[in-house]
């Protein structure tokens, strides 16, 4: 089997499993993504793309770089045709648009970004630019909906999943979060509380939902896609707040059985976000690095 034939095989038997949402969606991912990928060669570019990156990560064998340098070869051609359609979604690529997106947003969650750079800024940046990313495709998705709502896709669209009761210790990070917000507010007039307000909640409402079984790439890439763009400007202005927030989402996808995706996040951004902090910012951040690496944080991170 070659190359190609080997990452649609791959496509078909697992990668599609890391985009769709639970056994009913499975059918549309597994099967008629590829099907309609038959008809829009972008979109067959891009699962290629993903099926690719995901054999470069969870296959430890030599090939891996040449794995990477087909997934980015397949996803440039991918997003060239993606880029040229924007402006004109419509009945006919509606489906092939909405199933790109979701592809999109997860390569740019799982793609391997370089541990090698001293400067934590630069994992902090890497990861804004995913946030960016994923801001634009809700554009996209947007579009597409009213066409999928009237196809035998439809099913995309409805969450069905349980939203379970948190337990009082996932619900404690979140009400300290609130309070800091409020703090910083009655502080600082200049302080937006009502976005930070709306994050927060949009984490506590994602939290829910991997609870009651949603992976973690899923919960990722929701919480970004619903971001607003105050938001990420405040991460780009090195707010602490926002970042504090950055560390907390990492927490709560470090409860779940996380996806190759998005193990990389999992551990470098709060590990970066941690050296930038000032002092009197790292108390707040305790449950996140305690979430992640331990009561013996500290040392771990030291170690690594």
């Amino acid at each position: 089997m070659g190359e190609r034939g080997t990452t649609a095989h791959t496509w078909c038997n697992s990668t599609y499993q890391v985009v769709t949402r639970n056994e009913k969606t499975d059918p549309v991912w597994r099967l008629r993504v590829p099907e309609e990928a038959l008809l829009h060669p972008f979109l067959m570019h891009g699962i290629l793309a993903l099926s690719a990156l995901h054999i470069s990560r969870t296959r430890d064998n030599r090939r891996r770089p040449e794995y990477i340098s087909t997934a980015v070869a397949h996803q440039n051609k991918a997003l060239a045709s993606f880029r040229k359609l924007l402006d004109d979604i419509n009945d006919s690529n509606a489906k092939a648009m909405f199933a790109l997106s979701g592809v999109i947003v997860v390569y740019a969650f799982g793609f391997p970004h370089s541990p090698e750079s001293t400067d934590p800024w630069t994992c902090i940046d890497d990861f804004i630019q995913i946030l960016v990313l994923a801001r634009g495709v809700q554009q996209v998705l947007r579009q597409a909906t009213p066409s999928i709502k009237k196809s035998d896709w439809k099913g995309l669209l409805y969450l069905d999943e349980c939203f379970a009761s948190l337990p009082k210790d996932a619900l404690s990070p979140f009400e300290q979060l609130r309070e800091l917000n409020a703090y910083c507010g009655a502080q600082d007039p200049t302080h937006d509380t009502d976005i930070y307000s709306e994050t927060i909640e949009n984490l506590a409402d994602v939290t829910a939902a991997a609870y009651g079984g949603l992976t973690s790439i899923t919960v990722a890439a929701r919480w970004a896609i619903r971001l607003k763009s105050q938001f990420v400007n405040l991460i780009r202005e090195r707010s602490p707040l926002a970042l504090i927030i950055l560390m907390h989402l990492c927490g709560v996808l470090s409860r779940r059985q996380y996806d190759w995706c998005i193990d990389q996040w999992i551990f470098r951004l709060p590990k970066a976000i941690w050296q930038v902090l000032d002092d009197r910012w790292k108390p707040y951040a305790q449950w996140p690095m305690i979430e992640i690496f331990g009561q013996d944080f500290l040392n771990e991170i030291e170690v690594d």
